[in-house]
């Protein structure tokens, strides 16, 4: 039995809303087709396995002393 199985259902997701806004192409040209994408990437996260109740979305704001800062500079470069 793995550590998935374990979870009680229903159950809830969080997801990381700075990582799902890097995964976006920039193809989208407004806010509202920007906002349409991550919905229906948050949405599918819900219905791939139909063990989420719900999901929620949590975006955070970046510190300036912040142990991500390395990974920052060398994905900005």
């Amino acid at each position: 039995m793995t550590a998935v199985d374990m979870i009680p259902l229903p159950c809830g997701r969080i997801i990381d809303g700075m990582m799902m806004a890097q995964k976006i192409r920039g193809n989208e040209k407004t806010v509202a087709e920007v906002a349409g994408s991550m919905m229906s990437m948050g949405l599918l996260e819900r219905t791939d396995n139909h063990r989420h109740e719900r999901v929620d979305l949590v975006f955070d704001i970046n510190r300036d002393n912040s142990i991500n800062n390395p990974k920052r500079a060398t994905r900005d470069s």
